[in-house]
């Protein structure tokens, strides 16, 4: 009860606003004059759900700060392949022993939250008219995190956590340092030439008067440059820790 009175505090007034609005609970655009069931019926009969959840899952890692600039799915399915293994490894250890209740309220929780972005698929596919058959990625950010420490408080008991661990870490970590390096920078910088190769990285940052001049019209001089370098330090300790 505790739970659900803080939540109220802090949530209930966004969705009174969404109410108030949009006449909706969701605040959806796509749900503002309703949406019939019959339709969504056959949109969830119809949506292609394992490549929407494919893509889902790959957006949800990397859409480059909304530019949605190319990126090795290799990569990202090699990272998908190490939280796979650790979920696998999380779900024996679960169903080996009594779970306790804020366990169970944990699963149900996921599972709301599961069945929240399968019915934004539905409604996306529907409004679109099958154009569209995906949720944005940014709406699994929220749980992320929590997937996360649950996950990895789990392979804290697994023999070989450092093995797995290790896979996610490193790949997260070369994932973030090219996002900003390799894709962010020199896309805010003016970069348009397809694919950045390792000469044109090394032809593009041996002009420090383009990048700091092109900077400067999107973001304070340098700090760009400075907070990257601050998260990848922040993320890679606080994952170096657990091991």
């Amino acid at each position: 009860m505790s739970f659900l009175a803080v939540l109220s505090v802090f949530v209930g007034p966004w969705y009174i606003r969404n109410v108030l609005l949009y006449h909706n609970l969701s605040g959806m655009q796509e749900t503002m004059g309703g949406v019939p069931v019959s339709a969504l019926a056959n949109s969830a009969v119809h949506l292609p759900w394992i490549h929407a959840g494919w893509v889902l899952l790959l957006g949800s890692l990397w859409t480059g700060n909304n530019s949605f600039s190319t990126f090795s799915r290799s990569t990202l399915a090699l990272l998908l392949l190490g939280y796979c293994v650790a979920a696998t490894v999380c779900a024996y250890r679960l169903l080996r022993r009594k779970l306790a209740a804020g366990e169970f309220l944990l699963i149900a929780g996921f599972i709301t939250y599961g069945v929240a972005l399968a019915y934004s698929a539905a409604v996306t596919y529907w409004f679109s008219g099958g154009k569209a058959f995906s949720p944005s990625p940014w709406y699994v950010q929220p749980i992320v995190p929590i997937i996360v420490t649950v996950l990895f408080s789990e392979l804290m008991h697994f023999r070989f956590r450092w093995v797995i661990a290790s896979w996610i870490v490193i790949l997260s970590t070369c994932i973030l340092g090219a996002t900003y390096w390799v894709k962010l920078i020199p896309l805010y910088t003016g970069f348009s030439e397809g694919r950045m190769t390792i000469q044109r990285l090394i032809s593009w940052y041996t002009n420090p008067e383009l990048l700091s001049s092109r900077l400067s019209e999107t973001a304070i001089r340098g700090t760009v440059l400075i907070s990257s370098w601050q998260w990848q330090f922040c993320f890679g300790r606080s994952c170096w820790r657990f091991l």
